[in-house]
């Protein structure tokens, strides 16, 4: 539940949360988000 819960906030706001790899050692996740500097960051 969680994880769905994750995907929708993400694909809301126009996000990527998916599986990459599921192993032996575990499961990894990919998450996009966008690349904003500080300055950006602080102009919005």
């Amino acid at each position: 539940m969680g994880l769905a819960l994750v995907r929708e906030i993400a694909t809301r706001h126009g996000r990527d949360v998916a599986v990459v790899n599921t192993g032996p050692t575990g499961t990894t996740m990919r998450m996009r988000l966008p690349h904003w500097g500080m300055v950006s960051m602080w102009c919005r």
